[in-house]
């Protein structure tokens, strides 16, 4: 089951497990290398905020997509695996991603399929969550 275009994430992650792995080089180039830890990461994140826990909001996907993109982002600066440039340039390509995806209108007046065909529930979601925690910073919470 070759793909000419290489190993590529799309689907649920257990389509990604059977099909994108199945497909995997033997000797992964450091790109596709650092593909995988961001795909484990973001995966793996969603242990911590399971999809039932959100999904009575309205923006439910939003939330368990961003949320688990944050865990990632923040993950992987902690543990080396991205440094701290490459972070910064990681949100700012998020939330450049996120503002033309979105083209100045409001969440909720977005077509679902402009957001799932633009994954900007992904895209939006880390620059939210950055910027969400960021201003709680130094605040104690009563």
């Amino acid at each position: 089951m070759p793909d000419r275009g290489g190993p590529l994430f799309e689907g649920d992650a257990h389509d990604v497990l059977r099909l994108a792995l199945y497909n995997w080089p033997g000797e992964p180039s450091l790109d596709d290398q650092a593909a995988l830890t961001r795909f484990v990461a973001h995966e793996f994140s969603h242990r911590f905020q399971p999809r039932d826990a959100v999904d009575m909001y309205p923006d439910a996907r939003l939330i368990h997509k961003g949320g688990a993109e944050f865990l990632r982002w923040l993950t992987s600066v902690q543990k080396g695996w991205m440094t701290p440039r490459e972070a910064a340039a990681d949100l700012d390509q998020a939330l450049a991603t996120c503002m033309l995806g979105t083209n100045r209108q409001r969440w909720r007046a977005l077509p679902a399929r402009t957001i799932g065909v633009n994954h900007l529930e992904y895209a939006c979601g880390l620059p939210i969550y950055v910027c969400a925690l960021a201003t709680r910073q130094g605040r104690e919470v009563h």
